[in-house]
């Protein structure tokens, strides 16, 4: 019988947050109220998932309702995202599940478009509207 992971409470920068033991001794880190809903839906059981280029994520093979057996990431667990929905990492780091690290999008492009607006915002003065460019 295979042993359950080891969960830690701890406090990260004056945040509860919750440090669970995956495989290949990788560790993700929830808040603590995300860990709880997830461990009573899904389990507590998830591995660690190499992209092949040094990136993890926590992974879980779960049943759909329509009886399909998917892959779904702790990420898109904690956020509960659905079909066509992308989560994405603020940090990069896909075993940091805390939802202050994770941002919910219906797809790529609009995460593109956001940074895109931002950035030529950023360009404008606020105070004239004019384009900061040095010629």
């Amino acid at each position: 019988m295979k042993r359950e992971p080891v969960v830690t409470h701890e406090t990260m920068r004056g945040r509860p947050v919750v440090r669970v033991e995956l495989s290949k001794s990788k560790t993700a880190l929830l808040d603590p109220e995300d860990w709880q809903r997830i461990a009573d839906e899904y389990g507590k059981r998830w591995a660690a998932v190499s992209n092949g280029s040094g990136l993890w994520s926590a992974r879980k093979a779960t049943r759909r309702a329509d009886g399909r057996v998917v892959m779904m990431t702790l990420a898109r667990a904690v956020m509960r995202a659905t079909d066509g929905q992308r989560v994405e990492t603020v940090n990069g780091d896909a075993l940091d599940c805390r939802r202050v690290n994770l941002d919910l999008v219906r797809n790529a492009n609009e995460k593109r478009q956001r940074e895109a607006n931002k950035r030529w915002r950023e360009k404008l003065d606020p105070n004239t509207d004019k384009e900061n460019v040095t010629e």
